[in-house]
């Protein structure tokens, strides 16, 4: 075998193993956090078809209260990248519990300090969490005090409200949702109402101009539910429980590069089937919406590049009873979907989007009718390339397909986008000018290197990458 061939074939393994190792060092599992008066995370591992068993030792105890009455909130766990740490909202008390996750077994355990308060009021209204893509700031929306409590989070996963904490919001938070691009986050309002704040490097908010916006009007209005936003941090989609209308709703919107909401031709889109649309999340690749509804199946949308939703064949599909809030695993294959009713629907998912229940779904999980579900490892926007600078450990993530890119300083600045892509032999070549950003990168495949230079034109700030081995990237930041 010729020397250039078997330096092809080993540059392959090295670029295999360091995108997929992840992958195979860890299982696929499966958080509730059952909202019960005595507060517990029940603990799943699942199986290659989508069933799920108790993991050992669940249920995991917050050591806090949950609240077994009120309103639906959009998203009372979340897993955060960084760390491997599972969040978990406490109504009745107020507080938040973290969790370290075993990646190998999905075994939990506590962060020494939790629960941390939040310094605002949840109880039966809810309390709402995000975490930010650098892993330093978990995101709190208190929904009876109408405010926001922004944590930062230490090494050891321990929370601390920053200075300001609680920030106010417009009126009772509901869904709650952080940028891909770490720049903004957004909160729905039960006033059909959504919040957006820009996040600071200290992690304070502050309103974008022109903030709250209007989620739409439709006939028997309820409000905005949860929320959820594509990688490039282009475009919002926001579910409208909308009462008795028989319908879907669900509104999308563009997002300006100052974080301002403005609808997308045709939005909102309204279709058949299905009342109380109250949660969403995009497929990986961001091809499919699902969406759930309290009655009437799962309603599952086709994305358009420009946001535009049309309905798969055969949406919406069967769903669990009064659906509530749903996850979707890493690969987009698999759909869990909570229902009021102390149960876990897990659903397959195939090429063109539609729905099949696995064996023995819905899954029991001895949960309050107000539970909520997180998986791991959590979806993220798929990069498949990653560039590291060798002395300062700035990341610079690509999607080789799409042209996607997110680009991590360790300091805590996160730039996203789409740029255009040129394939010449092992030679990758990302390009992306605008009138805010200067971003070019290479990737020589054949002997492992690459280059990139990022410019963020409306801030300032120049940051180049020098990568002179792509086979050793953590893909991490170390301080984090």
């Amino acid at each position: 075998m010729k020397l250039t061939a078997v330096r092809s074939i080993l540059t392959s393994l090295f670029l295999f193993t360091l995108f997929t190792i992840d992958a195979y060092a860890q299982g696929n599992f499966v958080y509730v956090n059952t909202n019960n008066f005595d507060n517990s995370v029940r603990a799943f591992s699942v199986a290659s078809n989508g069933a799920l068993t108790p993991i050992a030792g669940s249920p995991f105890m917050t050591g806090g209260i949950g609240a077994t009455t009120g309103l639906f909130a959009a998203n009372r766990s979340t897993v955060c990248m960084m760390g491997n740490r599972l969040y978990v909202a406490n109504d009745g008390t107020n507080d938040v519990t973290g969790f370290d996750i075993n990646p190998s077994t999905g075994f939990l355990t506590i962060i020494p300090g939790s629960p941390f308060a939040t310094g605002g009021i949840a109880n039966e209204r809810g309390l709402s969490l995000d975490c930010t893509p650098n892993g330093q700031f978990l995101i709190a929306a208190n929904g009876t005090s109408a405010n926001i409590t922004v944590f930062s989070i230490a090494a050891s996963g321990a929370l601390a409200a920053i200075p300001g904490s609680p920030f106010a919001a417009s009126n009772s938070p509901n869904g709650i949702k952080v940028a891909p691009n770490g720049k903004f986050v957004y909160v729905a309002e039960d006033t059909n109402l959504i919040d957006a704040f820009s996040i600071a490097a200290s992690g304070a908010l502050t309103p974008v101009a022109g903030s709250p916006f209007s989620g739409g009007a439709f006939p028997f209005l309820a409000g905005v539910a949860g929320i959820e936003i594509n990688c490039a941090s282009t475009l919002l989609f926001a579910p409208v429980s909308s009462g008795g209308s028989g319908s879907t709703v669900v509104s999308v919107f563009n997002i300006s590069p100052g974080g301002a909401l403005s609808p997308i031709p045709g939005s909102p889109f309204i279709v058949a089937g299905g009342f109380n649309s109250l949660a969403a999340t995009l497929s990986p690749n961001g091809r499919f919406l699902f969406v759930t509804n309290q009655g009437d199946g799962l309603a599952v949308f086709s994305v358009a590049a420009n946001g535009s939703l049309s309905p798969v064949p055969g949406s919406p599909f069967p769903s669990v009873p009064f659906a509530g809030q749903l996850a979707i695993n890493q690969s987009g294959t698999l759909l869990y979907v909570n229902s009021e009713f102390a149960q876990l629907g897990v659903f397959s998912i195939s090429s063109a989007g539609g729905l099949t229940a696995v064996p023995g779904s819905p899954f029991d999980t001895f949960s309050s009718s107000l539970a909520s579900v997180s998986a791991f490892p959590p979806k993220s926007c798929s990069f498949d390339l990653c560039l590291q600078d060798d002395s300062n450990g700035n990341i610079l993530k690509i999607n080789s397909t799409t042209g996607d890119y997110q680009f991590t300083s360790c300091s805590g600045f996160t730039l996203t986008g789409t740029g255009s892509l040129i394939k010449k032999g092992s030679t990758i070549t990302l390009q992306h000018n605008a009138a805010d950003r200067r971003v070019l990168a290479k990737i020589d495949a054949s002997v492992n290197k690459a280059t990139a230079s990022i410019q963020a034109l409306s801030q300032g700030m120049t940051f180049n990458i020098m990568d002179r081995n792509t086979a050793n990237n953590t893909c991490t930041c170390a301080a984090l």
